[in-house]
Order: structure tokens, then C-alpha cells, then sequence
């Protein structure tokens, strides 16, 4: 998930002064605060939040993009507007069963909600990007220039 997707948005994310790694951090603790909200009491370590973000954003930017995944040893094909779709439904649905106590045997060991966070954090920050209210920039770092002379008389000026 990481490599193919990853690599997909960092040009669209770099193109908007969004580093993949504050996108990744934001993205997961996003995943983790709804998580926490859905459950107080529970704990969930895993990085399936972000990844989900991350499809979800290349969901937005390519929508006709063809997304192949297995579910329970089955090889499905879907165009990923509808393949995103599908996560979202699978998401809400796991976070509202699990969240009322509707699952018999403790569940089914799926931390929906903390993939509803991350898919909701990907379509998000697609939307703030395309509408330019990013909350953070990339900041320019200041470089040193070689080919100025260094005296010790102008080091001091």
C-alpha cells in the first residue's frame, strides 16, 4: 500500500508543499483519535489508517485508476472511486456495529473506525488542497552559499 500509493500521491502532495511524511503523521493521528473516540477504552496500534488515507487521496486524483485486492482469497477489480466507496461503507458500517456492541464474540478484530479516520483524513486534506486552504506549507530551508567569499573582516558584518 505504502510503495504504490505513496508514490502516486508524493508528486500531487509535493506539487502543494505537503510533505508525505506530515501528510503520514497527520494521516495516523487522525486514524487514531477517531478510533479513540469510538472506543475509550480500547487500544489499536497499526498503520492501516494511514494507508487507507493515502488510497482514499489517490482515489480523489484518479478515480478511474484500476485497484486489484483480494477479499477472504478472492481477486476483485475495481475502478477506485467505487473500490474507495466500498472501504467507506465497509468503515461506517464496522464503526457503528462495533461502537453500539453489535458484533457477538468481541468483534471481528478489524479497527474500523480507525479506518474510517484515515479514509475520511485522505478525502479531506483533498479537498482543502483543491480548495488551497492547507493548513501546513513545506518550509524552504535556508542554504548557504558556497561561492561568497568567507573573510574573517565580512564573516562579522
Amino acid at each position: 500500500g505504502f510503495n504504490q500509493f505513496g508514490s502516486s500521491i508524493l508528486p500531487y502532495l509535493s506539487q502543494h508543499g505537503v510533505s508525505l511524511a506530515s501528510y503520514c503523521i497527520a494521516a495516523g493521528l487522525c486514524a487514531s483519535a477517531l478510533f479513540a473516540i469510538a472506543h475509550p477504552s480500547g487500544s489499536c496500534i497499526g498503520l492501516s489508517g494511514v494507508a487507507l488515507s493515502m488510497v482514499a487521496l489517490d482515489a480523489r486524483l484518479y478515480p478511474s485508476k484500476t485497484i486489484r485486492f483480494l477479499v477472504r482469497f478472492t481477486p476483485i477489480t475495481l475502478k477506485a472511486h467505487y473500490a474507495v466507496m466500498g472501504l467507506l461503507l465497509w468503515s461506517v458500517f464496522g464503526t457503528i456495529r462495533m461502537a453500539t456492541g453489535g458484533s457477538s464474540g468481541g468483534g471481528d478484530d478489524v479497527a474500523h473506525a480507525a479506518h474510517l479516520g484515515g479514509l475520511l483524513y485522505g478525502f479531506l486534506m483533498y479537498e482543502l488542497i483543491e480548495r488551497n486552504i492547507v493548513l501546513w506549507k513545506k518550509k524552504k530551508r535556508k542554504t548557504w552559499n558556497y561561492s561568497e567569499k568567507r573573510t574573517i573582516s565580512n564573516a562579522f558584518h
